[in-house]
């Protein structure tokens, strides 16, 4: 009988580029639905692009990041630095979300974003 192997950390870019947002949200103390009348979005459809399950789009990027009072280069550049740091622990970041639907798909899921909240909860 084999040992079931330990699966792959992953974190979709999509989803990093969420909790980069949600972050920078939560420090401005700004709600999901301000966020969203800002970018002509219902909640709900907001939160999609938090949780990264909606990617975001260049326009819906530049409006964000100016209600947040950043850029969109920061945001970027800081998911990008997070990706770099993933990846040295091992995490895959895919630019898609993958498509298997699995226990091993979601186990790496989850373990992909407990390791980036490890780093997020370290700066």
């Amino acid at each position: 009988m084999s040992t079931p192997k330990m699966p792959t950390a992953v974190l979709p870019y999509n989803a990093l580029i969420g909790q980069v947002i949600q972050k920078r949200r939560d420090l401005r103390k700004k709600s999901q639905g301000e966020i969203a009348l800002a970018l002509g979005l219902t909640q709900s459809a907001y939160s999609r692009i938090e949780s990264g399950q909606t990617a975001l789009t260049v326009s819906h990027l530049r409006s964000l990041a100016h209600a947040l009072g950043d850029s969109p280069e920061s945001i970027l550049s800081e998911a990008d630095n997070l990706a770099k740091q993933l990846a040295r622990k091992g995490v895959q970041v895919p630019n898609e979300k993958p498509t298997d639907d699995n226990d091993a798909a979601k186990a790496a899921l989850l373990i992909g974003l407990g390791i980036l909240v490890a780093l997020l909860a370290s700066k």
